[in-house]
């Protein structure tokens, strides 16, 4: 099988890196993790069940290009966090009908797989740059700025070499 290095994107950027372990269609198991600016996000040493990231990518990459929102983006990184990771909700339900209005669901790029259990990863840009918030360890609140469209072009390139692996499995 395939092994853990499969990096797609830049460490010091962006980056997913995985690798699979077994194979018994329909299910792919394997490894996965993100690099956001040199930090790896996720664990990549635990095994999952890797074909399940196609029920999270179809929404990634959907969102492609539709996380601009000039308030978020310069709004301080704890703000931020506070009202896209849901706990505004929690605190007051006014903020749960403006982040339906405003779809703030479109700035999550997290994998929901249990390898990336207690992380949070937002992606919020304006016209020219992009600004990724994450939590990684459910104590700080961490940021980095990227140019505009690289997390998007990491995530439809890892979907296609996925797609394409996939698609290729003998039975």
């Amino acid at each position: 099988m395939e092994c853990k290095d499969n990096i797609i994107g830049k460490r010091d950027l962006f980056a997913i890196q995985y690798g699979v372990e077994r194979i018994k269609k329909p299910y792919i198991w394997g490894h996965i993790c993100y690099w956001i600016n040199g930090v790896m996000v996720g664990d990549i040493t635990q095994t999952t069940i890797l074909s399940d990231v196609f029920i999270f990518l179809p929404r990634i990459i959907y969102d492609n290009g539709n996380r601009i929102h000039e308030l978020f983006y310069t709004m301080n990184k704890d703000k931020v966090f506070y009202f896209l990771s849901g706990q505004a909700f929690i605190d007051n339900p006014k903020y749960e009908e403006l982040a339906t209005i405003e779809t703030w669901a479109r700035f999550s790029i997290e994998i929901g797989l249990d390898v990336f259990s207690g992380t949070t990863v937002k992606l919020i840009e304006n016209e020219r740059n992009g600004r990724i918030i994450f939590s990684n360890d459910k104590k700080g609140i961490y940021e980095f700025s990227l140019q505009k469209g690289i997390a998007d072009n990491v995530f439809e390139r890892f979907s296609e070499k996925i797609n394409d692996f996939y698609e290729n499995i003998d039975e």
